[in-house]
């Protein structure tokens, strides 16, 4: 079974002119990763064939080592996921971004339980009565992936 990546797409369902796929050629996979508790969940994907950056496929750009990301800053975070709880993204499900604050990790450890939340892990979103309305991003020295 290969693997294999879709760079560009927007929708889920329909058309998707500007998207090229590519496989998997290879796989490296964090050595301390722990899929119980999702810490240090992040690889590394060589694909088959190189990647033509357009408008709609560009390079991630990753923090430098050493940065800091302090509490209430903004960023942007993408997906298909649930539009809230428990609705999910309704049809063509066409790629959603939203920008949330950034939340510190001891606020994010008293919402989510402090062995649920390691150093490797970044938390944002909105607090919403005692719990965040967030999204986890997990982090191998802070890791964050932009859209188009």
């Amino acid at each position: 079974m290969h693997s294999f990546v879709l760079l560009g797409l927007q929708s889920l369902q329909g058309s998707n002119p500007n998207s090229a796929t590519r496989t998997v050629a290879k796989s490296i996979v964090h050595p301390n990763y722990n899929s119980d508790t999702t810490d240090n969940d992040i690889a590394l994907l060589q694909l088959s064939l190189p990647v033509t950056f357009t408008d709609y496929i560009s390079p991630v750009c990753l923090a430098s080592t050493g940065s800091t990301f302090y509490s209430s800053i903004n960023t942007w975070v993408t997906g298909w996921g649930y539009i809230r709880d428990e609705v999910s993204l309704p049809s063509p499900q066409t790629l959603q971004e939203v920008q949330v604050p950034i939340v510190g990790n001891r606020r994010c450890k008293c919402s989510y339980g402090a062995n649920k939340i390691t150093d490797n892990m970044l938390c944002a979103g909105l607090l919403e009565g005692a719990e965040f309305d967030s999204v986890l991003v997990f982090v191998l020295l802070v890791f964050f992936f932009s859209s188009v």
